[in-house]
């Protein structure tokens, strides 16, 4: 019985940005990567190629190979996608907490206007 093989072959045009020539290459990615990449490309309004291309070249990336760049971007930019959610979420947090403590203020000093309130004789 064979081990079926969960990595997925797939073939990339890599375009140099400073000379324009493009060369293709393959590259081997988990289907849930590939799944990801096309989220992600789809997303930008980009293609596959693309996306790689601007991987392959970016001045920062420092992973040994190609692959193992587009894998790190692709986690990256899940990642910053899972930041941005969780920064919004506190900041509405932080929101609904600020409305609350006014109407609690505004319900506090409406209470203690009416318990120090005297009744005349």
């Amino acid at each position: 019985m064979s081990k079926r093989q969960s990595l997925i072959n797939g073939n990339i045009n890599i375009q140099n940005p400073e000379t324009g020539e493009v060369h293709r290459t393959s590259i081997r990615l988990e289907k849930l990567e590939w799944d990801a990449m096309r989220a992600i490309c789809s997303r930008k309004k980009m293609s596959i190629h693309r996306f790689c291309s601007l991987v392959d070249f970016h001045p920062t990336r420092q992973e040994h190979s190609r692959t193992s760049k587009i894998r790190c971007a692709i986690l990256l930019n899940y990642m910053n996608r899972v930041q941005a959610f969780e920064l919004a979420q506190d900041k509405q947090q932080k929101e609904r907490q600020r409305q609350e403590g006014q109407y609690g203020r505004y319900q506090n000093r409406a209470g203690n206007l009416t318990s120090r309130a005297t009744i005349p004789k």
